[in-house]
């Protein structure tokens, strides 16, 4: 659900005093920028985003487009860059497929860095814990940001797939890293190619997702519910002795 101003700021021209004056709150919000479809976004952690808000003759509905950070991204720049959108609009352009094009072209490590920031963390928040188990999963079997010498080993067997283009990844690619994944930890090998399946399909937002596996190649997590429950039995038989 989208949180709008409130309307005692309504006729109030935003200014940066008024941006850096604005203060996070229990529930993200924005105020409405001094050009049409401009906002200005506070979030629940106080970080202070701009968007534009548009729509395209060939879509029903209304789309975002990240224009930068406050305060880096200013009051004077933001309507300027709102502007440059707006005239790409009006000649037929449709901003998110330029952003999808100039994201293809993008090494996977950096289209990665760009979704934290980007889509973790903005108006399309997922919940702490879940932002916690995909960094905790790309860290090691992505970027390779482990100490753990079992997992540095396993990895050095198959591409570095961060410095590949997205373009360029294959489905084969992905299937080996999984499967040296796999190798190790079946349960995060299955998170590791879904959290890159979501990273594709709501983020990149294009076609031939290569991190899709078929069902006959993924792991079953049953076996490690059965080791729990012998586990548990033979504690048991532990205790009562």
């Amino acid at each position: 659900m989208i949180e709008k101003e409130n309307k005692k700021t309504t006729s109030k021209k935003l200014t940066d005093a008024i941006g850096k004056s604005l203060r996070r709150l229990d529930k993200r919000y924005y105020k409405s920028g001094d050009y049409p479809g401009l906002e200005f976004w506070v979030l629940t952690s106080g970080k202070k985003t701009w968007y534009y808000r548009y729509r395209t003759k060939n879509k029903n509905f209304q789309q975002r487009k990240r224009l930068g950070n406050y305060p880096v991204v200013g009051v004077v720049e933001a309507i300027k860059r709102a502007k440059v959108e707006a005239d790409k609009i009006f000649k037929g352009e449709d901003p998110k497929e330029q952003i999808k094009s100039d994201l293809l072209k993008m090494q996977l490590g950096d289209a990665i860095r760009k979704y934290y920031q980007e889509e973790l963390t903005t108006i399309n928040q997922y919940r702490p814990s879940t932002i916690k188990g995909i960094k905790a999963t790309f860290g090691p079997w992505i970027f390779r940001n482990t100490y753990e010498k079992d997992i540095l080993l396993r990895t050095e067997r198959v591409e570095d797939l961060q410095y590949k283009k997205l373009t360029s990844i294959t489905p084969k690619m992905f299937k080996n890293l999984y499967q040296i994944c796999g190798s190790r930890s079946p349960i995060t090998a299955n998170r590791l190619q879904e959290y890159l399946r979501k990273f594709w399909n709501d983020y990149i937002k294009a076609d031939d997702n290569p991190f899709i596996l078929d069902k006959k190649y993924k792991h079953s997590e049953n076996v490690y519910l059965d080791f729990l429950y012998l586990f548990l039995f033979l504690f048991r038989a532990f205790l009562s002795n």
